[in-house]
């Protein structure tokens, strides 16, 4: 069996940023740095307080997304962090 692991590692702060976590995955993983992460579907939301809230420290597993639809998601933080991104 062959895995295909892609790993990628954001700097997320106070100006939000779109990640896609589509692509043909079937499961991606999040993990928090050292402040807590929001994620909502649209930019938007962060100001409706409709986001999900990935605590620091926290490991997030989505198991088999949409492989052919864009899963655009964006990321906030009150504080610099970081949050690493595992697309299998």
């Amino acid at each position: 069996m062959q895995y295909n692991t892609r790993m990628s590692r954001y700097d997320v702060s106070t100006t939000s940023l779109a990640l896609d976590l589509g692509s043909g995955a079937s499961k991606v993983i999040l993990k928090a740095g050292a402040a807590d992460i929001r994620i909502a579907y649209d930019y938007q939301n962060f100001s409706n307080n409709q986001y999900f809230t990935l605590e620091a420290g926290t490991t997030l597993i989505l198991d088999q997304p949409v492989p052919t639809q864009s899963q655009l998601v964006y990321v906030y933080s009150l504080a610099a962090s970081v949050l690493e991104v595992w697309i299998t």
